[in-house]
């Protein structure tokens, strides 16, 4: 736990120099989304409530207020909210981990062990999925007691609550509540007794999460708006690239949402299978059940459940389109550290030197493939790098501090867009921007802001087709557009033409326009010109009615 603590550190020494990370689904969004929500006012208000600080759009989109990440950031500020959280999740990826491997496997090597669950800690979770796949071993630990009717501190329940608060239903808890049932049938099949306590622990995780998760179910009782996710992601898309992307994530990462860096366990794993024909092993049943069920996960993930439109329609749950069920498979990294834990057991009862050193010397080149991408440990890299972005570059702290100046105080009477940035920069610092990025919003307003942006999406058959199939980025999309690395890309300062559509401007009542490059429309005359440290310039343009 002190080796953690100390990566985090230089984070209160740098402050917003410092690195936070790949923004995707993050900095881009969620971080954004939650300054917003917890400086309005409105963050108890009913659905409908107008909040339109982006796209117009109302207090639905913004999320759920009933989370402990909504705690932080209403006592802190963003930056210090980011790195607490963080660090929280990653604290709780050790404990929890060293727990459940203590539960399973008495006779492991405590050395092993920590070693083990300190790599687990050090993977990047994702930050506004909280302790969802962190804690999840402590949860597993709660049901397998459950199961076997031993006596569970009253300190446990209280864990499974906050866990509840800190968690993600929709990206994880759902999926994890699914497994876990599987598990507790099977188990009472096979034992041949319904343990009512431990369906009672899944029935009262299921309602805590209905509670806290109010507004979606409010939201599919009673929609505020016609949304965007009946449109979701084609079910022919998933075909096309489902086998080979689960491949991938099976052998070298498992998502971005829960990242693993497992291949060396996979390899370690083919081993220990290939050894149990010449040595008998105590886990080796257990570990090839849990193989099996990361095979299942791996499967299940490639269908998607756009597949059953017809279904989803006659019940009403347009929410669900765009709800993939790849995400079985975010708990397949903690499943391949629960298999290592097995193995790491069989090893240490074999009490050999050779063996033990082996066992060291490859969880530490396992430990390294982790660490060299842990997010803490590359602040610390880059810390003496110029070329990368940090938090106060992405959002543009310095730059928006002058922007702010000079434009009109009341940022609620007019709207914005960005070019060659994140829109998110933006709406950090209150200005109220036509672009930007919700999972779930008005599918009228995607219709005119897909206006705006006609010409661009003509240009780019990829991007359109998945603009139109599944995209929340209502962004101007810049040449050669990555999702999630527009920020992270530097363009060529020749003065262009933006190609939008001038009659959409209008009708989206954009009166700015923020680029990082220089543009020669017509109807956009130069308002200022701002020095930036990371794009070099920043350019404001005012929209004429002219033409």
């Amino acid at each position: 736990m002190i080796f953690i603590i100390v990566l985090y550190f230089p984070f209160f020494i740098f402050g917003e120099n410092s690195y936070l990370g790949y923004p995707a689904d993050y900095l881009d969004s969620n971080s954004v989304w939650m300054k917003i929500l917890s400086e309005s006012g409105l963050s108890f208000s009913a659905n409908s409530t107008p909040l339109p600080n982006i796209e117009n759009q109302f207090r639905v989109s913004y999320g759920n207020e009933l989370d402990f990440i909504y705690l932080l950031y209403k006592i802190l500020t963003p930056f210090y909210a980011l790195v607490v959280n963080s660090l929280l999740i990653s604290l709780t990826g050790y404990v929890s981990l060293l727990s459940l491997g203590k539960y399973l496997c008495p006779k492991i090597n405590t050395f092993l062990l920590v070693i083990v669950s300190l790599t687990f800690a050090l993977l990047n979770f994702w930050q506004f999925g909280g302790i969802s796949t962190a804690a999840t071993p402590i949860i597993i630990m709660i049901l397998l007691k459950l199961l076997r009717y031993q006596r569970i501190h009253f300190f446990y329940y209280l864990f499974a609550a906050f866990y509840i608060l800190y968690s993600s239903f929709i990206v994880y808890g759902m999926f994890l509540i699914f497994l876990l049932g599987i598990f507790t049938i099977y188990y009472s099949v096979t034992n041949k007794k319904i343990n009512k306590s431990a369906f009672a622990f899944l029935c009262l995780l299921v309602m805590g999460y209905l509670i806290t998760n109010y507004r979606f179910i409010m939201e599919t009782v009673n929609p505020t708006f016609v949304s965007n996710r009946n449109i979701g992601i084609a079910g022919e898309l998933i075909w096309k690239t489902g086998l080979e992307t689960v491949f991938t994530r099976f052998w070298t990462e498992n998502s971005d949402h829960a990242p693993a860096r497992h291949q060396f366990i996979v390899a370690s794993f083919f081993i220990y299978c290939i050894s149990s024909f010449f040595i008998p092993l105590k886990n080796i049943k257990k570990t090839i059940a849990i193989f099996c069920l990361i095979i299942f996960n791996c499967f299940f993930s490639y269908f998607n459940i756009n597949l059953f439109p017809g279904l989803i329609k006659a019940l009403k749950l347009d929410f669900m389109f765009g709800l993939t069920l790849y995400r079985f498979y975010f708990f397949n990294g903690l499943l391949w550290y629960i298999i290592l834990i097995f193995i790491l057991e069989d090893l240490s009862s074999m009490d050999k030197k050779a063996i033990t050193i082996t066992a060291v010397l490859f969880l530490f080149v396992n430990f390294y493939t982790v660490l060299r991408i842990n997010i803490p440990y590359q602040n610390i890299r880059h810390s003496f790098r110029e070329y990368y972005f940090s938090f106060k570059d992405y959002y543009m702290i310095e730059e928006f501090k002058e922007i702010s100046k000079l434009l009109p105080e009341d940022k609620s009477k007019y709207r914005v867009i960005s070019y060659g940035f994140d829109p998110a920069a933006a709406q950090y610092h209150g200005f109220y921007t036509a672009d930007g990025y919700f999972p779930y919003y008005e599918k009228s307003y995607k219709n005119k802001f897909r206006k705006l942006i006609t010409p661009i999406l003509n240009k780019n058959p990829e991007l359109r087709i998945k603009y139109d199939s599944y995209m929340g980025q209502n962004f101007v999309f810049t040449d050669n557009f990555v999702i999630g690395q527009q920020v992270l890309q530097k363009y060529s300062k020749e003065p262009k033409e933006l190609l939008i559509d001038k009659d959409a401007i209008t009708e989206l009542h954009i009166n700015y326009i923020f680029s990082t490059i220089p543009l020669t429309n017509v109807y956009l005359t130069p308002y200022k010109v701002i020095h930036s440290k990371y794009w070099q310039y920043v350019y404001i343009y005012k929209v004429t009615s002219d033409e």
